[in-house]
C-alpha cells in the first residue's frame, strides 16, 4: 500500500470494508454511501494531513513525496460538507473533535488511534500505521467472505434472486463446461465481475450457479487446479487476483 494511490483498487475496498464497520461521516454522523443526495453530501476523498499544511513541509518537492501526500494511507471518505469544515485544520486538533463527538468513526476507517501520529511531524509514521492497519482490515474481510459457516446462512437465499448490479453468477471460475476443458477467459470475467464490484458500490459474485440459478457446484474448479482439491483452488484464487489487482 506504500504511495498506492486513490485510483487502486485497494481503495474502493478500504471503502467496501469501512462500510461494513458502519462507518459514518465525521462531522454528521450519516452512514457513508457512495450515492449520498445533495452536492453537500456527496463523497469526497478528503486528505487527513491537509495537502497545504505538507506542501509547508516540503513534500510537494519531489514526485516521490507528492504520493506520500495523496496516497491512500493519508485518504479517507467524508461528504464534501464535512471535507470543507476540516479545510486546512492540522489533524491533532480536529481529529480529537471527532473522537469525541463520535468515538467509533476513526477506528471505521483504519485511523490510528494513538493521538501521537496525528501531529505533523509524525506524518510518514502515521501512513506507515496506518497503511498496516488497512491491509490488515482488508484481509480480515477476505477471510470473512470465505467463511464456510457464513455461506451456509447466506447462500440458499442469494441464489434464489435474480442477478443485479449487485448480484452476479458464474457456472464456473475456469472451467469450460461446453468443450470440458480449463479456460483462462472464464478466469479473467470473474475477474473482471470482482474488478467491478471493486470500482463500485461492492456485491457478491457466486461462482457455481448457473445462469437459471442452477448449482453446478465446485468439484470441476476444484478439480482443475493443480492440487485438484478445494485447497488448490483457493491457493489459485487468491494468487490470480493478487497479481492483476496488487
Amino acid at each position: 500500500l506504500e504511495k498506492a494511490p486513490i485510483t487502486s483498487p485497494f481503495f474502493n475496498m478500504s471503502f467496501i470494508v469501512a462500510k461494513s464497520k458502519g462507518a459514518i461521516d465525521w462531522f454528521n454522523g450519516s452512514k457513508l454511501h457512495s450515492r449520498l443526495i445533495g452536492n453537500s453530501y456527496y463523497l469526497e476523498k478528503h486528505h487527513i494531513f491537509p495537502r497545504n499544511l505538507l506542501e509547508k513541509r516540503g513534500y510537494y518537492q519531489t514526485y516521490e513525496k507528492q504520493k506520500m501526500v495523496n496516497e491512500i494511507a493519508n485518504r479517507v471518505f467524508l461528504t464534501a460538507k464535512a471535507n470543507k469544515e476540516i479545510s486546512n485544520s492540522e489533524p491533532v486538533k480536529y481529529l480529537k473533535k471527532v473522537k469525541e463527538k463520535y468515538p467509533k468513526a476513526l477506528k471505521q476507517q483504519f485511523v490510528p488511534e494513538n493521538e501521537e501520529f496525528w501531529k505533523l511531524d509524525e506524518f510518514e509514521l502515521f501512513l506507515k500505521k496506518r497503511r498496516k492497519i488497512i491491509a490488515d482490515e482488508i484481509n480480515n474481510f477476505m477471510e470473512h467472505l470465505i467463511d464456510d459457516e457464513i455461506i451456509k446462512v447466506k447462500i440458499g437465499d442469494l441464489i434464489k434472486k435474480d442477478e443485479d448490479i449487485n448480484l452476479e453468477f458464474k457456472s464456473t471460475y475456469t472451467w469450460n463446461i461446453k468443450e470440458n476443458r480449463v479456460d483462462k477467459d472464464l478466469k479473467f470475467n470473474v475477474l473482471k465481475t470482482i474488478v467491478g464490484f471493486m470500482n463500485s458500490n461492492g456485491g457478491t459474485l457466486i461462482i457455481g450457479v448457473d445462469d437459471e440459478h442452477q448449482v453446478i457446484g465446485m468439484d470441476l474448479d476444484y478439480k482443475s487446479n493443480w492440487k485438484g482439491n478445494k485447497d488448490g483452488f483457493i491457493l489459485d484464487f487468491r494468487e490470480y487476483l493478487e497479481s492483476y489487482i496488487g
